[in-house]
């Protein structure tokens, strides 16, 4: 004999791992992905310089390394416009 689960709770009620309405999953590897496009592309760097660790204990919580690319003294000496844009 099955079991028909319907209603307003009935994918909660269905499984201990079903969904929710109104709630969406998102895998870490897309959440990484998006979090490190970002800045990225502020930062000019290749995204995959960029570091993420996101974690949920207790609150979500993000953290980021990033490398700045930093001109060097020549370079705005020839085009002061390097500095001016940040």
């Amino acid at each position: 004999m099955s079991t028909a689960v319907s209603g307003r709770h009935g994918a909660e009620a269905g499984s201990a791992g079903g969904s929710r309405a109104g709630h969406n999953r998102i895998s870490g590897g897309a959440l990484i992905r998006t979090v490190t496009a970002v800045p990225a592309e502020v930062f000019r760097v290749p995204a995959d310089e960029v570091k993420a660790v996101v974690a949920d204990d207790g609150g979500p919580g993000l953290s980021l390394c990033v490398p700045i690319v930093v001109p060097t003294l020549v370079e705005v000496a020839r085009d002061p416009g390097l500095v001016r844009a940040w």
